[in-house]
């Protein structure tokens, strides 16, 4: 992963992008702290995916014969 400072990111934006796709992210940064990062579209897409429900996570269990057991116990009460 690079770093570029916004200016530079800016005048070579080509480089910038053809480097994420290639290489993976690139990090814009202000003062040295990150502020930005230029990821390849498929990496994006990736992450910006819906996440599986709770359902479809446990789904592929079903039938595996795994009994899961909700605790029927009372709360406690919280003074908010």
């Amino acid at each position: 992963m690079k770093t570029w400072p916004p200016q530079d990111a800016k005048n070579q934006f080509g480089q910038v992008v053809e480097l994420a796709r290639t290489k993976g992210q690139q990090t814009v940064t202000r003062h040295g702290e990150p502020v930005a990062a230029i990821v390849a579209a498929d990496e994006f897409k990736q992450m910006a995916r819906p996440k599986e429900s709770v359902v479809e996570f446990f789904a592929p269990l079903g039938g595996s014969g795994i009994r899961l057991e909700r605790h029927r116990d009372v709360p406690r009460r919280l003074k908010l």
